[in-house]
């Protein structure tokens, strides 16, 4: 599982509370389902004043809540890419050591103002393509407030996009 968060400065105050509060009951929800805690690894990419890789990909026991400033623009397609990159890096070493793995989740959390231009439509194209071609499946999730309208641009057109609040972890692995 890959969390690409939106860590920008429009997100301050209560988005970013709120987008902290989903990851612990994202990490509750697995270390409460005992099949996926023994399965899950994930890793965390922030898009803000930089876009940047916070948690490499580790299991629930090496997972420590991160510490996220919102800052700077939105650079939701450069953050979109380097979730990308990492899972597709991170799919090849499971390919070269033989090791068989299901199909990636990839949750993209933004309050939907992107500021890099055709970029993120061009990330967005790519990540909807994955989840076509079933390389792995894309759930795009919106905090309070945020512009759905962009949002569904970015979704998948057969997953509609997500609020965060109430957003049931559980029923997802399931």
């Amino acid at each position: 599982v890959m969390l690409a968060l939106d860590s920008s400065q429009s997100m301050a105050g209560a988005p970013m509370r709120e987008l902290l509060a989903g990851i612990q009951t994202f990490r509750n929800a697995i270390q409460e389902d005992e099949l996926a805690s023994l399965r899950v690894e994930f890793a965390i990419t922030t898009f803000g004043a930089e876009t940047k890789l916070i948690q490499d990909f580790t299991t629930l026991d090496g997972f420590t809540a991160p510490t996220i400033k919102a800052e700077g623009k939105t650079p939701l397609g450069g953050g979109l890419n380097l979730a990308l990159d990492h899972l597709d890096a991170r799919k090849s070493t499971y390919k070269r050591f033989g090791i068989p793995y299901y199909r990636p989740w990839l949750f993209l959390i933004s309050d939907g103002a992107p500021t890099d231009g055709l970029r993120w439509q061009e990330a967005a194209m790519r990540a909807q393509e994955a989840d076509l071609m079933n390389k792995l499946s894309f759930f795009v999730v919106g905090v309070d407030g945020a512009d759905m309208d962009i949002l569904t641009d970015i979704a998948p057109a057969h997953r509609a996009p997500m609020m965060l609040r109430g957003l049931a972890f559980t029923e997802l692995f399931r």
